[in-house]
């Protein structure tokens, strides 16, 4: 399965390499979650289908898509770090299912009204340029790109925790893109230093590092966040 042609593929790698642009980060290491998104992306825009054709009992839906998710970040990660990515699959498919499904049949009960003008209504994505109607956003191709991107941050954060735990590292630094977009909860724990498997405070979430959700984050510190971390031994 791939995204639906090429021009749709050539604008989500253009938007993704924007959005991961601004980060401090090696460009290879931008790449691998350019490349990363641009895969998640196929499988969310797989499970919208699903879903509105309506091919797939709710169960199968998270199924498919913690089977997925789990395989891709296996891939990315290592089979080393597999309790933690059986965790954060399991939990993510879910979440991302019951919400699109909460999404699609609002979707449905909108369409079998008449229309009206607030039926109309966009919702515009300033940072990307991209307008979407609001009754169609949640199985749209471009809610799929936001997912994705959330997927890849979370995944190559991991995974470059990961490896700095490999090389020896013992501490590590959060690290904000340090423009007006920050959210306050975040530049809070801007440059923040602590053990490197300790948990940073994150508004009223505990995260391991930017992306965390198995330790129970909420949701809106992991959203379209762009922060990463910087690894280092303490001398």
């Amino acid at each position: 399965m791939a995204l639906q042609n090429f021009d749709q593929l050539n604008d989500f790698r253009k938007m993704a390499q924007k959005w991961f642009d601004v980060m401090d980060v090696t460009p290879e290491e931008k790449q691998a979650r350019v490349d990363l998104s641009l895969d998640y992306c196929e499988i969310i825009i797989m499970l919208f289908l699903l879903i509105t054709e309506q091919e797939y009992e709710k169960e199968e839906c998270v199924a498919f898509t913690e089977e997925r998710l789990r395989i891709l970040a296996e891939r990315q990660i290592g089979k080393e770090n597999i309790a933690y990515i059986n965790t954060w699959a399991k939990q993510k498919a879910k979440s991302i299912v019951d919400q699109t499904y909460e999404f699609y049949e609002n979707e449905i009960e909108d369409s079998s009204l008449e229309e009206s003008e607030e039926s109309d209504d966009m919702m515009h994505f300033e940072e990307f340029g991209v307008d979407v109607p609001k009754k169609e956003y949640g199985t749209s191709d471009f809610r799929a790109f936001l997912i994705s991107i959330n997927l890849a941050t979370t995944v190559t954060n991991f995974q470059e925790l990961s490896d700095a735990i490999d090389r020896g590292c013992t501490r590590k630094t959060w690290v904000t893109e340090g423009d007006d977009r920050v959210r306050d909860t975040h530049a809070a724990v801007n440059g923040q230093d602590i053990p490197i498997n300790d948990l940073f405070v994150v508004g009223n979430s505990y995260m391991l590092m930017p992306g965390d959700e198995n330790n129970g984050a909420e949701m809106k510190e992991v959203s379209n966040c762009r922060c990463h971390l910087v690894c280092y031994t303490n001398q």
